[in-house]
């Protein structure tokens, strides 16, 4: 099915639903680095007007992926695109109890 996935990405880059439905089924199967990279790769397909709809999935990849140092990297790096939104970072280290580090 990953293989499906990945032809029809080949074709349809441009299509925020296939790669959201793709990261999906990854972080399904806990495939963290497979996951993270394949939502990097989105964002780069995708242009700037779309980015909205996989940084909702990828916040929640964060979560998902249990990693402190992965789940940071994600929303230091989701506030250089929209640094107005300090405040769901913030609750995200609160959650991992490990604010102030």
């Amino acid at each position: 099915a990953n293989k499906t996935f990945e032809k029809a990405l080949v074709y349809l880059h441009k299509m925020p639903r296939i790669w959201m439905d793709y990261c999906e089924f990854l972080m399904s199967q806990k495939l963290i680095t497979r996951t993270r990279k394949t939502l990097d790769n989105a964002l780069k397909a995708l242009p700037v007007t779309q980015h909205d709809r996989i940084w909702k999935l990828y916040k929640r990849f964060a979560d998902f992926s249990g990693i402190l140092q992965v789940g940071m990297s994600i929303y230091e790096r989701y506030l250089k695109y929209d640094p107005t939104l300090r405040e769901d970072y913030v609750e995200y280290l609160i959650k991992q109890h490990s604010f102030g580090k």
